[in-house]
């Protein structure tokens, strides 16, 4: 099982943050004059949006139709942090940076699709229609820096903000098959230059990095959310705050297509005030 480096470097690093800055006085209440700023941890969960046509097989002599689109489910996890402009008191803005380990992937499918093929029928080749499906699995995880503006509105906890993300790429992977719906007594005809599972029912047209992809991604993100203030957590005041974005990818993800990843993002951060 791989295991990630970065949550678990990013949570020792929280948990000495928590105990090396705990203190008695809280610098939440109105009466503090002295102007503390926001660290802590941040997490969610991220519904990834892929916008892409791709061709199922990259051959213009065979007629096999196209992905279009893909989404899947993902998490972030990292450290967010929040300083706000103006008097503490009256402050209504912040700019608040976030560092993160964001997933973002993407399966897509395409199948119900009958075509003449090559298939070893009965232990013999013949051509015949077949009912095959087509699917893919993108494997893409990040580490990005997030910078926002926040402002709160209507003299209330509930704010709106807008910013930027910058990301980097450490994994891009797609993973294709073809699988051999119909009909059940046949097998794939082998082809020397794929590889087969599935009692050669399954071929797996490409399994690597994504061919002309590029490590570094662009995005603007809005979202809203809202602060909750806690007087203690791990012994020192906290504010807990509900966060929702949707995050627009701005560069693609290759350099031959149109591939933008997008997201919808829903999680939390717990931000300690230090003074």
């Amino acid at each position: 099982m791989k295991v990630h480096l970065l949550p678990i470097a990013i949570l020792i690093l929280l948990i000495n943050i928590s105990f090396s800055f705990a203190q008695d006085e809280n610098p939440l209440e109105p009466g503090q004059q002295s102007k503390p700023f926001y660290i802590g941890p941040t997490f969610g969960y991220n519904r990834s949006l892929h916008g892409v046509e791709l061709q199922t097989i990259a051959d213009p002599n065979v007629p096999c139709p196209s992905f279009t689109n893909g989404q899947s489910n993902g998490f972030w996890g990292g450290l967010t942090f929040e300083y706000h402009l103006g008097k503490i008191k009256d402050s209504k803005s912040s700019i608040i940076l976030k560092v993160l380990y964001s997933t973002l992937p993407a399966s897509l499918k395409k199948g119900g699709d009958q075509y003449p093929t090559l298939l070893d029928f009965a232990n013999k080749d013949t051509i015949i229609n077949s009912k095959t499906e087509h699917l893919s699995e993108v494997t893409y995880d990040l580490v990005s820096f997030e910078g926002f503006y926040k402002l709160n509105l209507f003299d209330s906890p509930f704010g709106v903000t807008i910013g930027f993300d910058i990301g980097y790429a450490m994994t891009r992977n797609f993973r294709q098959t073809m699988n051999l719906i119909e009909p059940l007594n046949a097998q794939f005809k082998i082809n020397p230059n794929y590889e087969y599972i599935n009692n050669n029912r399954t071929v797996i047209i490409s399994d690597g990095e994504i061919d002309a992809s590029t490590a570094f991604r662009f995005g603007m993100k809005v979202g809203i959310q809202y602060e909750i203030n806690l007087k203690r957590v791990l012994f020192a005041p906290a504010v807990l705050v509900p966060v929702a974005y949707y995050n627009y990818g701005i560069t693609n993800l290759v350099t031959n297509n149109d591939w933008r990843v997008n997201a919808l993002q829903i999680g939390v951060d717990l931000r300690w005030a230090i003074k």
